[in-house]
């Protein structure tokens, strides 16, 4: 098995700015289709389930910090799944 670093893959900060744009633009997504999105949006192969577990967990990792912020909010749940939605009021940056 190959082990990747989602560190090598993005910059920081590099993470957020799809899964906000996928946000905004969509509505309300999981963690299955933000990673989806962001590797969509680096240009990299969605069908590399390693890779694509390795961004998954940055993903999270990303929206857990912006929730302690209250920049998104994480509380909905679609079949035991964290669903991620932007705050109803204020901006997100």
């Amino acid at each position: 098995h190959a082990v990747y670093s989602a560190n090598r893959v993005f910059r920081r900060g590099e993470t957020t700015a799809p899964c906000i744009a996928a946000i905004e633009a969509e509505g309300p997504l999981d963690r299955r289709q933000l990673t989806q999105r962001v590797m969509q949006a680096k240009g990299l192969d969605a069908s590399d389930k390693v890779l694509s577990q390795a961004i998954a967990l940055r993903v999270v990792q990303t929206l857990r910090m912006r929730a302690k912020r209250r920049k998104i909010d994480g509380s909905l749940r679609r079949r035991g799944v964290c669903v991620w939605t932007l705050p109803e009021t204020g901006k997100t940056r």
